[in-house]
């Protein structure tokens, strides 16, 4: 007999079924949707949501769920419920009955108000496929330039272009070798997906980072001449050079409260600056280092 679990221990537990990986066997069309969707967009698009799975004759509960499966027909529909954004994937088979449920589902999703990020279509050519890239990449991406991998030691390939079609969509195509286990390949499917959301949700930043640019050099020469002064002042000057120091750490601090919170987002995210410092934050820390140094250096001689 146990002592009393503790009051969180079964929800924690199961939080590693939250987002079981749906299975993928043979030849297989997703249709994968991102929408940005943070502070109050948030309860507008769960509305949206359960309009959506209404419309497709598959209610689901009032109450704003995490995590959600229904199966339409031959189609799976899942919907994935995270911090900035909301997403729907669609699985059905590579069939005329599959892609006219995926091309219905399209048509609906164009109900929805929020703000697409990522929009894909992943083709899975399963075990027995065509297997002339040529001809896989002249048909799919037409005579745009390919980039691609192998997954799982070989046991498949991925390609795309990283281009929008006219519809919207970007476009990977997945070959898997014989003998794959449909959940293998639905982790990999996952994965895919996840680094394409990622590294767009990542990018978030990088206006932000742009238009930072210009100021954060102003202030970068700003200090290199506080920084030259203070080496050749005399004490009567200390009081001018600590007030130029104070106003140019302000400005420092709230360069740094108004971009915080999206650089934090974009380091969180796995495929957003791994390894890397945020974008703005090498140059922000040497200002701050040396500012910190510079008024640690004039508090060594009275200047009051």
């Amino acid at each position: 007999m146990l002592p009393p679990n503790h009051p969180l221990r079964l929800d924690l537990a199961n939080e590693v079924h939250a987002r079981p990986t749906e299975g993928v066997d043979g030849a297989t069309e997703i249709l994968y949707l991102a929408l940005v969707s943070d502070g109050a967009r948030r309860e507008v698009d769960w509305g949206e949501a359960r309009a959506l799975f209404e419309r497709l004759g598959t209610p689901i509960a009032d109450a704003p769920l995490a995590h959600h499966k229904s199966s339409i027909g031959s189609v799976r529909l899942v919907l994935e419920r995270h911090s900035e954004f909301i997403r729907y994937t669609a699985i059905a088979p590579a069939d005329d009955e599959g892609r006219r449920a995926l091309k219905r589902l399209s048509n609906e999703f164009g109900a929805l108000s929020g703000q697409v990020l990522v929009a894909t279509r992943l083709h899975v050519l399963g075990g027995g496929s065509e297997t002339d890239l040529d001809q896989i990449t002249t048909r799919y991406f037409g005579a745009n330039v390919v980039v691609g991998s192998a997954l799982g030691d070989g046991a498949a390939r991925a390609i795309t272009d990283f281009r929008i079609n006219e519809e919207g969509y970007s476009q990977i195509v997945v070959l898997a070798a014989n003998g794959m286990r449909p959940r293998q390949m639905g982790r990999m499917v996952q994965r895919l997906l996840e680094l394409d959301t990622y590294r767009m949700m990542a990018l978030l930043s990088l206006p932000a980072a742009r238009a930072l640019r210009p100021e954060i050099e102003q202030m970068e020469r700003e200090l290199a001449a506080v920084a030259s002064d203070i080496a050749r002042t005399d004490q009567r000057e200390e009081s001018a050079l600590l007030e130029r120091l104070t106003r140019l750490e302000a400005r420092v601090q709230h360069t740094l409260g108004t971009s915080h919170y999206r650089f934090s987002a974009s380091a969180a995210h796995p495929a957003g600056f791994r390894g890397q410092d945020r974008p703005q934050s090498t140059k922000d820390s040497f200002i701050m280092v040396v500012i910190r140094l510079a008024r640690g250096g004039a508090k060594k001689r009275p200047f009051y």
